[in-house]
């Protein structure tokens, strides 16, 4: 059998006088994520076995994912000069967008066997149900321009919409995260905040 994983860790809450009805509901709508969204077996699309895997280890795999994403990213966005080719399209790519590209796509083949289109995939098109939907640089002309406003996206496609998603802001060192019916939350420097629309 496979191991289920949550996808969010849980939410403390805001105050500590929270009520424990809300709190347990709250925390439960949080961890039962996984079993709704991933599926119950990798022949159905559904999260890879691991043994001793716990509730939050999927949440982790993609957050450290986003970092050593951003991170490249950083270090590129950091040079002098940028380097900038053209696709057919005429949007412009970097290297930073095929480094992100390949480090976010091979977390996520090792967490589930979803198939991934990504915005720098050769293919853009899958049969599958359900698939990770991904762009590795999302504002490409401004991190040329280097004002700080790119994302990381993330996304979890069941029948063709969204119902999960991560955007992680790399300048920021900032990732929110959301999930169809489930809420929102915002993870900074280690602190977890749920997010109200």
């Amino acid at each position: 059998a496979v191991a289920r994983r949550s996808l969010f860790p849980q939410v403390d809450g805001r105050k500590k006088d929270t009520e424990k009805k809300d709190k347990a509901s709250e925390e439960e709508g949080f961890t039962n994520m996984n079993s709704e969204l991933m599926g119950n077996n990798r022949d159905q699309g559904g999260v890879k076995p691991s043994e001793g895997v716990g509730e939050n280890e999927v949440f982790h795999e993609i957050k450290s994912c986003l970092e050593r994403s951003s991170k490249k990213i950083l270090e590129i966005y950091n040079q002098e000069s940028l380097e900038v080719s053209y696709k057919l399209d005429e949007t412009p790519v970097t290297k930073a967008d095929i480094a992100s590209h390949h480090i976010i796509c091979e977390c996520l083949n090792s967490i589930t066997s979803y198939p991934i289109v990504s915005e720098e995939s050769d293919s853009f098109y899958t049969k599958q149900q359900k698939y990770w939907l991904i762009d590795p640089l999302d504002g490409t002309k401004e991190f040329l321009n280097k004002n700080g406003e790119f994302t990381i996206n993330i996304a979890l496609m069941d029948n063709k919409y969204p119902v999960l998603g991560y955007v992680y802001s790399p300048i920021k060192k900032t990732l929110y995260a959301g999930g169809l019916d489930k809420g929102a939350i915002k993870y900074f420097n280690s602190n977890v905040e749920e997010i109200f629309t």
